[in-house]
């Protein structure tokens, strides 16, 4: 009956050892997997703050560009505004000019008879 008992131990003690290594070979591997998914997270990291400073700059520069788009526009459009303002100004000076000149001949041709 002892005969047995060596092997029997031996084969025990194989299986706790295969068990062991089994259980160091995947702990190692998932210990890798996860070194190897946090550094891609902190990749990953890196790369969103570096876009948000690329975007920041982005919206700087159109911000700058539509401020003096607006400006270019403002003041075109007041040049414009001006402009049209002063020839809609003479030619209501104009006419009122010509309705006083109408006026002044029509009192002089009423008061020459006198």
């Amino acid at each position: 009956m002892i005969e047995w008992l060596g092997p029997a131990v031996a084969l025990c003690c194989g299986i706790l050892l295969g068990a062991g290594a089994a259980t160091y070979f995947f702990i190692s591997r998932k210990s890798i997997a996860v070194a190897i998914a946090e550094t891609r997270l902190e990749e990953a990291h890196k790369n969103i703050e570096s876009q948000k400073v690329i975007l920041s700059e982005a919206q700087e520069k159109l911000s700058t560009t539509f401020q003096a788009l607006a400006g270019e526009a403002l003041k075109s459009n007041s040049t414009l505004f001006a402009e049209q303002a002063r020839q809609t100004l003479d030619a209501v000076l104009a006419e009122a000019r010509g309705d006083l000149g109408k006026k002044e001949e029509s009192i002089r041709g009423a008061v020459r008879p006198l």
